[in-house]
This record gives C-alpha cells, structure tokens and sequence, in this order.
C-alpha cells in the first residue's frame, strides 16, 4: 500500500520566498517549524523541536507569500516529495520537503491597520492545483 498525505501545523521560521520557474509558475519555499514535548521516564518534560521545508506552488505560493510572514501560525495539507540532486562536488544529495497543496489560517486575526480590512485571517483555505515538475537548474530550491 502506498498513502503519502500530510497535515502539518506550526509557526514559519523564517518569511516565504516567492521565486518563478522558467514556465513563470510561481514557486514559495518556506520553513515550518513544529514542537513536540513529552515527559520522560523520570517525569522530566522534554521537548523537540523540527523543522520543516516546505513548498507551494501556483495561487497557493503567491497567497502564502502575500499572507504569512517569520513567526505565523500556519496549518497545511499536502504530500512528502523525495529531492535528489548532485553537489557541484559530485556528491549525490536529498532531503524531503513537504509540498503544500492546500492551507489554513490559523491562531486568530491580526489587528488591522485603520480603515483596512485583515483578509488573510478571514480567508478560507486555498487549493493548489496539482504539480509535479523538475526544477530545471538540478537545485531543489
């Protein structure tokens, strides 16, 4: 059986970067980071933290782009995708990103400023379309 889904929610660790592929498909890599704490055998607390790269792609990227910023809370929902590359060494390199497909506001509405409305706290969750595509320069970010 194969399933790769994934919700996943946090606080962005640092602010989205909006990029473009050569298609012009717009491309926003961003980092979620996440807690976990437990109470170890000694009744200790301890606690974890990760990190997740992230990406979005198409209204997706240009929505979390325009809407999020360093120490948001976000919650999304999308897959697990395996980048392969070569370093400029020859070294044969991964790592595991998460691809956003779909995302949610969360944590509540930031004050707005006088005489605007805050329409990313209200705003439903936003579909991407599917993507799957290489990056053309062989560097998965």
């Amino acid at each position: 059986m194969n399933y790769n889904r994934l919700t996943l929610g946090g606080f962005l660790v640092r602010s989205p970067e909006l990029k473009y592929l050569p298609s012009n498909t717009p491309v926003c890599d961003f980092t979620i980071g996440t807690n976990r704490t437990w109470k170890s055998a000694s009744g200790e607390k301890k606690t974890d933290a990760a990190f997740v790269d992230c990406v979005a792609f198409g209204k997706t990227a240009e929505s979390i782009h325009k809407h999020f910023a360093k120490g948001k809370p976000i919650l999304i929902d999308g897959y697990i995708r395996q980048d392969k590359w070569e370093s400029k060494e020859g070294q044969k390199r991964s790592k595991l990103v998460v691809v956003c497909e779909r995302f949610y506001f969360v944590g509540g509405r930031d004050p707005a400023p006088a005489g605007e409305e805050n329409q990313a706290a209200a705003a439903p969750a936003v579909d991407a379309p599917e993507y799957s595509a290489a990056v053309d320069d062989g560097v998965p970010f």
